[in-house]
């Protein structure tokens, strides 16, 4: 098996696009206000919510009750869940539902094939790019009969409703109505805006039972995450802030088209993505040369099932 290497996101917002809101101290102030907002919404679609400063993939692992782990490869975070999968007994399956056609990234179900596993997913999928829609999630959910957990950090980059970026209230529409569906998502707030001095990890799910279990093991308290809640919560409710995220997803997709026309202009090859970042193969010393002053890139062999030859381009801001 691969070494596996977690890329780095792309952060959305620079540090400095938001002192104003924060403060330069990035002082924070004990507020229950936005925590019960959250609260609120989320109760009204029967979803339970939890607050951490990491994320707790053991303890998710245990509470999930089964007895095997599946990934969506290839994706980031492969290299935690088989060592995760190795201290909790669980054997670890890497699914391969992905496929490369023509220039094309295409998805067929057909290939998860283990049943009753936890399954873990990123949506979207870092390095393909690949975005899986809120009924596909609940369709595999029920399909594969256990819970499916999705880090579903950007999947606001897809829509253009900026409440996306805590609650995708469309999924949570869903998992109220399909119970037999066990989801559990992820949003690393942190990642989002660059802020990792104040990590901020945000759990919901429509699975009492795994809710239960979960904050039985974790022993969780949401007193503890207050603090940086209160600091998010006051950038959230900056809609000067949140139009300067839309203007940064355009500057983003700009870059990304400008990127794609250098490697093509070179004879390169580009495979279809609808994040940000994407996969290229053929990249001669010059054009690797000329995209190094643009953006990040990452060896794609560094996830499984993808060859050396091929590369997972981040554009710079």
């Amino acid at each position: 098996m691969n070494k596996l290497k977690e890329v780095p996101a792309i952060k959305l917002i620079p540090t400095w696009a938001f002192k104003d809101v924060i403060g330069d101290e990035m002082g924070r102030t004990r507020n229950l206000e936005y925590i019960n907002t959250i609260k609120e919404r989320l109760k009204k679609f029967g979803l339970e919510f939890a607050l951490f400063h990491e994320v707790p993939l053991t303890s998710i692992a245990i509470s999930s009750d089964s007895d095997c782990i599946q990934t969506f490869s290839p994706t980031t975070g492969e290299e935690d869940l088989s060592l995760i999968a190795t201290f909790t007994g669980k054997r670890i399956i890497f699914s391969n539902p992905y496929y490369f056609n023509g220039n094309s990234i295409v998805f067929k179900e057909d290939e998860l094939k283990e049943e009753g596993c936890m399954s873990y997913a990123s949506n979207p999928n870092i390095p393909l790019g690949f975005f899986m829609n809120e009924e596909k999630i609940v369709e595999i959910a029920k399909k594969l009969n256990g819970l499916v957990v999705v880090d579903s950090t950007y999947d606001f980059l897809f829509d253009n409703d900026l409440n996306q970026i805590i609650i995708n209230e469309k999924l949570a529409r869903l998992l109220d109505q399909f119970r037999e569906a066990e989801v559990l998502v992820i949003k690393k707030l942190h990642k989002i805006f660059g802020l990792y001095e104040n990590p901020l990890i945000l759990l919901y799910t429509n699975s009492h039972r795994v809710f239960e279990t979960l904050s039985l093991i974790t022993n969780n308290e949401e007193r503890l995450c207050i603090d940086c809640l209160s600091l998010y919560g006051r950038i959230l409710s900056d809609n000067e802030l949140l139009n300067r995220i839309n203007i940064i997803k355009e500057k983003l997709e700009e870059k990304k088209k400008e990127l794609i026309n250098v490697i093509r202009s070179n004879g390169g090859i580009v495979f279809e993505s609808l994040a940000p970042y994407f996969v290229a193969s053929s990249l001669n010393e010059k054009v690797l040369k000329e995209l190094s002053k643009k953006a990040e890139l990452e060896k794609a062999g560094e996830y499984l099932f993808l060859g050396e030859k091929y590369y997972v381009i981040f554009p710079k801001l």
